[in-house]
């Protein structure tokens, strides 16, 4: 199985709770939200590549009251969005999720279903 990972922000998080605006689309992100590519750390490090994310990931700043979610790739494209590697020079695991509907009932209906693409949750530092 493939994998991606994301960032959940402090607050996006509700008592232990993740709450469906880490998965809602930023107006200037075109569409799409930014996660990782669990494949690339695994390359760096078999043995822990969430601990390699987390040493080696670009120029993001993790809050120690955040969470890393693993989402499996192939469930998110069974609900139709699209996994698209975008690497960058200070980011080579950045990918895109992308192609989330702009109804807004769609949009929950299938951040509902992004919710059982989640594998495991991991503290972020």
């Amino acid at each position: 199985m493939s994998y991606v990972i994301r960032y959940v922000k402090p607050s996006y998080i509700l008592q232990d709770t993740i709450l469906s605006d880490t998965f809602i689309p930023r107006e200037q992100d075109n569409n799409g939200i930014s996660v990782w590519s669990l494949e690339y750390y695994l390359r760096i490090n078999q043995e822990d590549p969430i601990g390699e994310l987390r040493r080696n990931h670009g120029d993001y700043n993790f809050s120690a009251s955040g969470k890393l979610i693993l989402i499996d790739i192939t469930c998110l494209e069974r609900n139709g969005l699209r996994v698209i590697p975008n690497p960058s020079k200070n980011n080579p695991a950045h990918t895109r999720i992308e192609t989330f509907p702009t109804d807004e009932v769609e949009l929950y209906e299938l951040i509902d279903n992004i919710f059982n693409c989640v594998e495991d949750y991991y503290p972020a530092v």
